[in-house]
C-alpha cells in the first residue's frame, strides 16, 4: 500500500454554503459543476459559485429554446 496515492477530489464536494445545495439542487449536473468550478480555480469558492450560476444559466436558456 506504500506508495499509493488515492485522490478524493471526485468524491468530495467543495466547501460551498448549503444556500447553493438549496436553490440549485434541482440540477442533476449540480456535484459535478461544484467540483469543476472550486477544483478548478484552484480551490476558489466564489469561483464555484460563479461557475455553478453560470452553468445554471445555460441550461435554462436550452430549456426556453427548445421549450
Amino acid at each position: 500500500m506504500r506508495g499509493l496515492r488515492i485522490r478524493l477530489t471526485s468524491f468530495l464536494l467543495p466547501p460551498l454554503p448549503s444556500w447553493i445545495f438549496i436553490k440549485y439542487g434541482k440540477y442533476k449536473k449540480l456535484k459535478h459543476w461544484a467540483n469543476a468550478g472550486y477544483y478548478g480555480s484552484g480551490g476558489s469558492i466564489k469561483a464555484a459559485i460563479e461557475y455553478i450560476e453560470k452553468k445554471v444559466k445555460e441550461v435554462e436558456e436550452d430549456r426556453e429554446g427548445n421549450g
